[in-house]
């Protein structure tokens, strides 16, 4: 409010200003043009005084009107004293009938309009005091008024009832310009005011409508992102599924074949790229924020300072890396191998963004206390990217590297795991001045971190070291009976291959149904079932959960493509002795098998 005010006096102050100096100039023009005809008649009629006080003034109109520096006040009051003094020598000169009045009356017209009522009431008390004493002088001496016009005598009642017209006609004419013109100047100041007022509205609008337009923006991208970390959990579940068959197999032909077979070196490969698809596939599921790692409160500064030791040992020679932290002792909700990939992919970006071998790549950290906010910002000073193509950053499989020089997941990655963690992430990047990447974590304050559950023991069993697991020894007549239940064909017939070879007796259940038909025939005739979790009609875990009602003491191992905590914490409450991620080695699913074994036994 006090700023539209304050603009609103501004506005006034300059019209009165630009009509101040339209009206000096206008009497400029004029009086130049009056002003040589007007010295000749002077001139002829020996009117000195009047020439020169002529002359004055025109100068100082002159001054007024184009030396705009002169404060408005002095501008406006010399114009009024100059025009009272041409008056005051006009009539002195040529009698109180003449020029004289005109320009006696104009006085408080302009002192109206330049000052208001005030100036008007000043001006025509000036006015009075003019009338007053040319009455005086009249009175003492007819002729010291219009002496140069002898021919020409007032008498004191004439020149009384002349001089109360004129201050009659002039205050009428100066209090009603007052008028008007504080009229206009609240007219104008409330026009003005609205004027702000609307312009302040539409400067609100302007903003609302540029944070609504950023937070759609925002919801959109993250309803993208959404989107895509479904479709890529489920291409990862059956990427997985796939990988399972090629690994076992592969594992199984080399496990056949003598260590010197030139198989073997064919065989590696293959297990190589299975092993790199794995890992890729890891990516994919962090993107889709399917990350099954326990979390506790994580420390930021200690994990960006080793990440900070890495990097100096393996960055190129030119690159000088800056690490500023001052997080202090803040923690998140986090796994420390989940921060040190996000920091990993983007100080990677950073360095190969710095083509010429040369710049800055600075990591750093900050807290926000009153916000609650942990940052991670990772700069560079590299070429930067367009708009187009920070637009489509965090996109999986965007990459504007060369063919085989990327997959595209790093930010997708980055933009998967801190939105996992409840988190945000910033990019900020233009063509040649490099790209800043901030990543926003919620600050995991000291009674948060009580509250915070334990992380509880995990349903994922790690593999053993086979030395530490006892083998079941026995005939294939009471062998344990092992049911597999996958709606893939291809997995049951591997597993299965994979656990006769040990010596099991496997039966397989392509749906939740079949194997709960199987149970139902023979409820002691089955010692340990695998169920993958996605499967048509019946997940793994209800299936589990109608198992343990009929047998509670059966063993149960759940796999699957796309573990998520949600489906660990399922799991658990459905009774799995252990879940395992796909794609497995043979001997993690060997040695799972045989701890489930042993422990129903006991």
């Amino acid at each position: 409010m006090t700023s539209t005010v304050t603009s609103t006096g501004r506005a006034l102050a300059e019209r009165r200003e630009r009509i101040l100096h339209r009206v000096l100039v206008a009497t400029a023009v004029l009086a130049g043009i009056a002003y040589v005809p007007g010295m000749w008649a002077a001139y002829g009629g020996e009117l000195w005084g009047l020439m020169v006080a002529d002359t004055l003034a025109y100068g100082v109109i002159l001054v007024f009107a184009f030396v705009r520096r002169i404060p408005y006040a002095v501008r406006a009051g010399g114009f009024v004293a100059v025009v009272y003094i041409l008056a005051l020598v006009l009539m002195v000169q040529l009698g109180p009938m003449g020029a004289g009045t005109v320009w006696l009356a104009a006085g408080p017209v302009l002192a109206a309009v330049f000052f208001r009522t005030r100036g008007a009431l000043t001006a025509l008390s000036l006015t009075t005091l003019i009338l007053v004493a040319l009455g005086i002088m009249i009175h003492l001496d007819p002729g010291l008024v219009g002496g140069r016009l002898p021919e020409v005598e007032y008498t004191l009642v004439a020149w009384l009832a002349n001089a109360g017209s004129i201050l009659f006609l002039t205050a009428v004419l100066s209090l009603s310009v007052a008028a008007l013109v504080r009229w206009l100047e609240g007219t104008l100041s409330q026009s003005t005011q609205a004027a702000e007022e609307l312009r302040g509205a539409n400067l609100a609008l302007e903003r609302e409508a540029a944070e609504r337009q950023r937070l759609q923006d925002r919801l959109l991208q993250s309803q993208k992102m959404e989107a895509l970390g479904t479709l890529a959990g489920g291409i990862a579940h059956d990427f997985n599924n796939l990988l399972v068959p090629i690994l076992a197999n592969a594992r199984d032909l080399q496990s056949r074949l003598s260590e010197g077979a030139p198989e073997r070196d064919e065989l590696d490969e293959v297990l190589d790229s299975a092993g790199r698809a794995r890992e890729l596939v890891q990516q994919v599921l962090a993107f889709s924020r399917s990350s099954s790692r326990k979390r506790n409160a994580t420390a930021v500064d200690p994990v960006v300072e080793e990440v900070g030791t890495l990097l100096r040992r393996t960055r190129p020679p030119g690159i000088e890396l800056d690490v500023h932290l001052e997080a202090g002792d803040a923690r998140v909700y986090a796994n420390s191998g989940e921060l040190h990939q996000v920091l990993m992919n983007l100080a990677t970006n950073g360095l190969l963004a710095m083509e010429s071998d040369s710049g800055t790549l600075l990591l750093a950290t900050a807290l926000d206390r009153d916000e609650g906010v942990v940052t991670l910002q990772v700069s560079d000073t590299g070429r930067g990217m367009s708009a187009e193509v920070t637009e489509r950053a965090f996109d999986p499989f965007f990459t504007t590297r060369e063919p085989g020089q990327g997959t595209g997941l790093g930010l997708a990655t980055v933009h998967g795991i801190v939105t996992g963690l409840g988190g945000r992430v910033e990019l900020e990047s233009q063509p040649g001045e490099g790209t800043t990447v901030r990543v926003h974590l919620p600050e995991l304050r000291a009674t948060e971190a009580e509250e915070k559950p334990a992380a509880p023991p995990e349903a994922r069993i790690e593999t053993h070291d086979p030395a530490t697991v006892t083998s079941w020894e026995g005939t294939s007549a009471n062998a344990p009976r092992i049911l597999v239940v996958d709606d893939e064909e291809t997995v049951r017939r591997v597993i299965g291959r994979m656990l006769e070879r040990e010596g099991y007796r496997v039966v397989e259940a392509a749906d939740g149904a079949a194997a709960l038909e199987t149970l139902a025939q023979d409820l002691d005739g089955v010692d340990l079932v695998i169920t993958d979790h996605a499967m048509p009609k019946m997940t793994g875990i209800e299936l589990a959960t109608q198992m343990k009602d009929i047998r509670p003491d059966l063993p149960i191992l759940l796999t699957s493509g796309f573990l998520d905590p949600s489906l660990l914490k399922g799991a658990r409450e459905a009774g799995v002795f252990a879940t395992l991620d796909k794609p497995y080695e043979n001997d993690e699913l060997t040695q799972l098998v045989r701890r489930g074994l042993e422990a129903s036994a006991r």
